[in-house]
């Protein structure tokens, strides 16, 4: 409860104190130009979840190798912090709402501020307040009056794509594949954690930071009893907030393993690489995933599936495209009038569909 008034705080400041700064700020505008072979110091700015965080990491790793010689700090959340384990040669992680952090991010004299906020306005402020002379970002609403390079958003394209476009300025090249191989890579030893049978393991991780992103649980339930039934290993992955989610489907089916609040997000992500595909909805285990090249059957309604669903031919996204859906915008969902019809449109059998497609096996009533 706490977690959520605080971002719906945070979001009404950024409103009237971030809309605010952006009108006044820009009259004292300073600018110094920089030759881009030149950079020395960059700073990437990632707010938000943690699913946005992982999805902003094959972008850090791009420019690492275009400058490997530049030193990059990361701004980031409290909520979000945890991915930042997952990446390697970066000089400084600061936490904003983390005591003094943002102050001493400030006055670090960056030659380049990355900020891949994608609505928000005080992100920008902080990219501006820095004097950074090259300040990159999306020009989404009055925060492009803050930054020297506006970058244009879709909400057509995948994610991580939208995000390479913030390296156009710099002369990178920015066309996104589908991933392949892992751009996640673990550094614990995978040996620590062990099944019986790990080539059985099918991980579900039911909860979502958005309620109308839920499904309904006896369905999951049918799914797990049905996947256990045959053979395999069903383990429920998800924090806290999803422990409640998990022991209702622990309830159905007490055989599946519930480690929902149990794990940090590194053990969840050696749970995951040990599963041969993870079902959820759009979430940031989803995202986690992908980034490790495992396998994700995903359930879409409220969100937008081509900005966020995992590409590639290992990765099922469920959509009925109802006429009311998607829903989302800018990380806002609407309070559902239709009671999450887009989600429960989709069915078990939509599910087994998908997992027989990833498993190359039909699943036995």
């Amino acid at each position: 409860m706490f977690f959520m008034f605080k971002i719906t705080l945070l979001k009404i400041i950024d409103l009237i104190i971030g809309s605010l700064l952006s009108f006044i700020l820009p009259l004292f505008v300073r600018y110094k130009p920089i030759e881009i072979s030149s950079v020395k110091k960059i700073l990437f700015i990632r707010p938000g979840g943690i699913g946005d965080f992982i999805l902003l990491i094959p972008v850090i790793q791009k420019f690492q190798k275009h400058f490997p010689e530049a030193a990059i700090d990361v701004l980031c959340e409290k909520r979000n912090h945890e991915v930042s384990s997952f990446l390697n040669n970066v000089h400084t992680i600061y936490i904003y709402d983390k005591g003094f952090d943002l102050i001493k991010c400030i006055k670090n004299n960056y030659d380049v501020i990355i900020d891949t906020e994608q609505w928000h306005r005080l992100s920008a402020v902080t990219s501006f307040l820095s004097n950074a002379p090259v300040r990159i970002g999306f020009n989404t609403n009055s925060r492009k009056r803050l930054l020297t390079h506006k970058i244009p958003y879709s909400h057509e394209e995948y994610e991580i794509q939208s995000f390479l476009h913030l390296l156009n300025p710099l002369k990178m090249p920015s066309e996104f594949s589908a991933v392949s191989s892992p751009f996640i890579h673990l550094k614990n030893d995978l040996s620590k954690i062990k099944f019986e049978n790990e080539n059985q393991t099918i991980a579900i991780a039911p909860g979502a930071s958005v309620p109308e992103r839920i499904w309904n649980i006896s369905k999951y339930a049918e799914i797990a009893g049905r996947l256990i039934r045959n053979g395999y290993i069903v383990i429920l992955l998800g924090g806290n907030n999803d422990k409640k989610l998990t022991k209702q489907i622990n309830e159905y089916e007490p055989a599946c393993i519930d480690l929902a609040g149990k794990t940090n997000l590194t053990e969840t992500s050696i749970y995951l690489k040990k599963s041969r595909v993870l079902l959820s909805p759009d979430s940031g285990i989803m995202h986690l995933a992908y980034a490790l090249n495992v396998p994700t059957i995903s359930l879409f309604g409220a969100g937008i599936e081509k900005k966020w669903a995992p590409k590639g031919e290992n990765h099922k996204a469920i959509n009925k495209h109802l006429s009311c859906s998607p829903c989302t915008r800018f990380g806002y969902t609407k309070h559902c009038r239709n009671r999450t019809e887009c989600l429960k449109e989709i069915s078990t059998s939509d599910v087994f569909e998908a997992f027989e497609a990833i498993l190359h096996q039909t699943l036995s009533d």
